[in-house]
């Protein structure tokens, strides 16, 4: 796979540590908004979203979220450039972990990006596969058991019961604390068979990687695989942003994502009176529509905006800003300590620096191409009059379809009744059909192959397994 290197990076020799003395970093400082509004949080403000709604805000909350993302992400520049710590003056950056502004830049991503889809043959089921296996662990020790067992691994060469007597003698945790994917409840002993059959099924006749291909949009692929067991609305998220830095894939990170506990929160803490399950997309985008003022409001000059790559534009996606709210709320616990919160610790453990290779700040090739606007054409009038025609279904819950019109976007979906859109489109609605069936019929094929069980008891699990949100799949 092509790899661009991101032009800021510059690698430094360990075994030179001891022996050159490297620069000391050169820190601006950013305005503080504890100093600088001291009675912020006193003086109501209102945010108007793009949906015409409007929302009160605390002024030192979003400038205390912007300062952060601006210093994080300089933090990472200052280790790529070789500087020696420390690489901030603020003493909680100092002091805790948090993950970098851009989740690529993680160090499980960079993995993915270098190891899991680097190291890939050229085909797009190994790649899936390969990223499906990691992140069901999501621990980098895990993955490098398989291939120090197995070699290069493959789907071809997927084998769930050569890979469960690895697992079997291994001794080591096998998982990550963090995203953690529970395992489905397929009747096997140990999680991990468990979590292999489901990948299995997935890859096998579930067809996962030909239902991502169908999706134009993020938000589609993540009801589709939301219909198999154990997948969280967060935790596929992931998945999904992981499977994106693949090539076959290039769903737009700037206009949907799925958010996760921690950014919720924190959205709650800048907008107090936020209902969040209503207006959590409307307040990212407000926040990433009005990001410019607010790097503005805290002193960061243009230098100073974090820039994935020298190839992209300064400033930050929705995916972006998702992933630094969930890190902002940590640093807020700290920083802003008068602003309530479900949560008072800004961390459980230090931060110390990984000693061996420095970090990494590779993006994926595509991710460099200018993204071309989506072609969207409607279809002719008739009799001057215009025309609807449903495209796709992209959702259901008990009673309706929610349906992509020919000629709009994602923007444009609308919740239609069931039986009115199988009259005016049997053939899509048997498509989704199908592709739920799929689901069903592959995961019942592996629960048939689980340890014997009374049937009674196998049925009523392979019921329960099979319904998901309020919506039964048919076998």
């Amino acid at each position: 796979m092509a790899r661009t290197r991101s032009g800021h990076a510059q690698r430094v020799d360990p075994s030179l540590a001891a022996t050159r003395r490297r620069p000391r970093s050169v820190i601006p400082t950013l305005a503080d908004p504890i100093t600088d509004y001291p009675t912020a949080d006193k003086v109501p403000k209102t945010a108007l979203f793009a949906d015409g709604s409007r929302h009160e805000y605390r002024l030192e909350m979003i400038a205390i979220l912007f300062k952060f993302v601006c210093e994080r992400h300089a933090i990472q520049q200052r280790r790529l450039a070789g500087l020696a710590p420390p690489w901030t003056r603020d003493e909680w950056l100092q002091n805790y972990p948090f993950t970098n502004v851009f989740r690529v830049l993680d160090r499980n991503s960079q993995f993915i990006l270098l190891r899991v889809i680097g190291d890939s043959p050229d085909n797009i089921q190994d790649a899936v596969f390969r990223v499906l296996l990691f992140r069901m662990f999501n621990k980098i020790e895990t993955w490098e058991l398989l291939e120090q067992h197995l070699g290069k691994i493959t789907f071809q060469g997927f084998d769930t019961r050569a890979y469960c007597r690895i697992f079997e003698t291994a001794g080591v945790t096998l998982y990550n604390a963090a995203y953690i994917i529970p395992a489905p409840k397929l009747g096997y002993n140990s999680n991990y068979e468990n979590h292999l059959r489901l990948i299995e099924a997935m890859m096998n006749d579930g067809d996962l990687t030909g239902d991502l291909l169908q999706c134009k949009h993020i938000r589609d692929a993540h009801v589709r695989l939301l219909r198999w067991p154990s997948m969280g609305n967060f935790t596929a998220m992931q998945i999904l942003l992981d499977l994106n830095m693949l090539s076959y894939f290039n769903w737009s990170e700037d206009e949907w994502v799925e958010l996760g506990p921690g950014s919720k929160s924190c959205l709650r803490k800048i907008f107090p009176n936020l209902n969040v399950s209503a207006h959590a997309q409307e307040a990212l985008r407000y926040l990433r529509d009005h990001q410019w003022s607010w790097y503005s409001t805290v002193g960061a000059t243009q230098d100073q905006i974090p820039r994935l790559s020298a190839e992209r534009p300064r400033g930050l996606s929705m995916v972006d800003i998702e992933h630094s709210l969930c890190e902002c709320e940590k640093y807020s616990r700290g920083k802003l300590q008068h602003i309530p919160g479900p949560r008072t610790h800004v961390g459980k453990r230090r931060f110390a620096p990984r000693a061996g290779a420095p970090p990494t700040a590779d993006v994926p090739a595509h991710w460099l191409a200018v993204r071309a606007p989506e072609d969207l054409p409607c279809p002719p009038p008739v009799e001057g009059k215009d025309v609807y025609e449903v495209e796709c279904i992209v959702d259901e819950d008990r009673a309706r379809y929610k349906v992509r019109w020919l000629g709009w976007g994602p923007e444009g979906d609308t919740w239609e009744p069931k039986e009115q859109v199988a009259d005016g489109s049997p053939v899509l609605v048997d498509r989704w059909e199908e592709s739920k069936q799929k689901v069903a019929e592959s995961l019942q094929s592996r629960m048939r192959t689980a340890t014997a069980k009374p049937k009674r008891k196998m049925a009523q699990r392979s019921s329960s397994l099979l319904t998901r949100a309020g919506r039964r799949l048919t076998l």
